[in-house]
């Protein structure tokens, strides 16, 4: 069975750990930096890494930051291959609005969260009544994240979020420690605490890190996350107190949750990914061909 594992052309030692354990359990490994594949479209789209097509591989492991989730979704939507990361997966990661709609839609405790297209619709927001402290940002701006702890200082804000010239996201914040979990198919394979040392280090899973065994409620709405993103790989930010999903990484630092754990992360993630696509079961597939020939005859005996 080949692999084909595609990340960052600056290998982390997640992705290096990723291929060299691949390299134990899969007849052929690949690792493909994503900025050195070609996507031509002609009659067809083609994806190609140096002159070799992607196509020929079973497994796509896709290892993709969020800056590049188009890109991934374009990806995986045209290789006819399995991914334990749906397309979908990446469009929904594109947008933390979309993505904050998408669990709360599925009933799953997310922040309160808005979108306006105008500092003046934002200024009215403000007004009615909110529980400070919010964020603010803009929504072209992932790492440009301000605080507010009074309708004094939104507002003043405003000026410098409608230079953007972008919507306006209004969101919760929760002075709390959060949780940080690594879901791997319907399992939770490691997790760790983490204290803020600064606002904005739980929307980028940053903070100190403390050994935790995560309660039962938290690894159900962790594991249920990644079921709404359509992905079977996924790093889960909750909110200790209250409980609230504040982030999803289809791309985590695997490391990070390596000391917190007695399982070989790198060997379970790998067997699951392996597995997945072994056990598609070829008798079915062959039914349904048999099936679709049975139906075309039945209706040319009609015709």
């Amino acid at each position: 069975m080949r692999l084909c594992i595609v990340g960052d052309e600056r290998k982390t030692k997640s992705n290096i750990k990723l291929v060299n354990h691949a390299k134990r359990l899969f007849d052929a490994v690949l690792y493909v930096p994503y900025s050195r594949i070609c996507l031509k479209e002609e009659k067809k789209l083609v994806i190609t890494y140096r002159g070799r097509n992607l196509s020929r591989f079973d497994i796509i492991l896709p290892r993709i930051p969020k800056k590049r989730s188009l890109f991934a979704y374009f990806l995986l939507k045209s290789l006819p291959l399995y991914s334990p990361i749906k397309p979908q997966s990446f469009l929904f990661w594109s947008d933390r609005f979309l993505q904050m709609h998408l669990l709360r839609k599925e009933g799953l405790p997310t922040p309160d969260l808005y979108m306006v297209d105008s500092a003046k619709s934002a200024s009215e927001i403000i007004k009615s009544g909110l529980s400070f402290p919010i964020t603010m940002r803009a929504s072209s701006e992932e790492r440009g994240i301000m605080f507010a702890n009074s309708e004094k200082e939104a507002r003043a804000m405003l000026d410098t979020l409608k230079t953007f010239d972008t919507p306006i996201y209004i969101e919760d914040y929760f002075d709390s420690d959060y949780y940080q979990l690594l879901v791997v198919e319907n399992r939770i394979i490691s997790a760790i605490k983490r204290k803020p040392e600064e606002k904005r280090d739980m929307f980028f899973g940053n903070g100190k890190i403390y050994r935790t065994t995560a309660p039962s409620d938290v690894k159900k709405l962790a594991i249920d996350s990644a079921e709404a993103m359509k992905t079977s790989i996924a790093s889960v930010n909750i909110v200790e107190k209250p409980r609230k999903i504040i982030g999803i990484d289809l791309c985590p630092n695997i490391e990070t949750f390596v000391p917190y754990t007695k399982l070989d992360i790198y060997r379970e993630l790998l067997e699951f990914v392996y597995e997945s696509e072994k056990s598609k079961e070829k008798p079915i597939s062959k039914f349904s061909n048999f099936l679709r020939e049975l139906r075309s005859s039945v209706n040319d005996l009609f015709e």
